[in-house]
């Protein structure tokens, strides 16, 4: 079933002017409480090879959720600007495998109360500490959905090199790899369709438990992945969803680019690359 471009342009538009709003608003429409949102760098240790380890902590009131990297068909997409940051040369977030959130026909992927996101910080100059100011802008859902704009600032420590537990501890909670996961092998057909692109991946992979969900990842931006579609049979995982352009400009996908993250409830694994099929 493929999505009007016109919605999908309006869509867009509408999730970014509401990205705009800065701060926390106490009361919502019909008397809705808002949540108090707390966000704080977490001081972690430094690596043998320099690069530093640390943590971003997002701490929700009871019951609301935020969402992971790709948010699903019912959440606002996560963004973060660390720009105005001291001694940093690059960072990236270890994002944990979300929870599934099946709500009104919509499928979200995210995190209930709370996010505990490692981090791994490149310094510009190796043994000096990092000064981390990032400016957050992320969706909150609950009985209605809100957009949040967030200051959070913290150092982290160049001289510490003990591990801490409850960063570790959500560094293992990342989704598994396809060789930690038995994926024997991953192939994808892609082919034109009036207004994008169709993808059907075929996963030779045990089952991750239960329902099966999965989120198909390009690499571009621009790019609107529709709800996966998924079926099992033995160990053929099929996973077929549309991919269209957001201003319907023509694209091309790199098989090499994609990731197909599975999500089950046993585990979650990451697949990056397929194919062709």
């Amino acid at each position: 079933m493929s999505l009007d471009m016109k919605t999908i342009n309006s869509s867009i538009a509408a999730a970014f002017l509401a990205m705009t709003a800065v701060g926390p608003a106490s009361a919502g429409p019909s008397g809705i409480n808002l949540p108090e949102i707390k966000a704080e760098i977490v001081q972690g240790w430094t690596r043998s090879d320099g690069r530093m380890v640390g943590a971003l902590h997002i701490s929700m009131d009871g019951g609301w959720k935020t969402y992971w990297r790709t948010p699903g068909d019912g959440g606002i997409p996560p963004r973060m600007d660390w720009s105005q940051s001291r001694n940093l040369s690059g960072l990236s977030a270890l994002w944990p495998a979300p929870e599934v959130f099946v709500e009104n026909g919509m499928t979200s992927f995210g995190f209930v109360d709370d996010l505990f996101l490692p981090i791994v910080v490149t310094p510009r100059k190796d043994g000096r500490d990092v000064d981390l100011n990032g400016f957050l802008q992320i969706g909150v859902c609950k009985e209605i959905c809100v957009p949040y704009a967030l200051d959070v600032a913290g150092t982290l420590d160049a001289s510490q090199t003990k591990v801490v537990a409850p960063i570790a501890a959500a560094m293992a909670e990342q989704p598994y790899s396809a060789a930690e996961a038995q994926v024997r092998d991953i192939s994808c057909r892609i082919a034109p369709t009036n207004d994008g692109m169709a993808i059907k991946a075929t996963i030779n992979m045990p089952s991750a438990g239960g329902r099966e969900f999965a989120v198909i990842e390009t690499g571009n931006p621009e790019l609107w992945v529709q709800e996966a579609k998924v079926s099992r049979e033995g160990r053929t995982l099929t996973v077929a969803s549309d991919v269209l352009h957001v201003d319907g400009a023509p694209f091309f996908l790199q098989r090499s680019e994609m990731t197909i993250t599975v999500l089950g409830s046993d585990y979650a694994v990451e697949i990056k690359g397929c194919q062709a099929g």
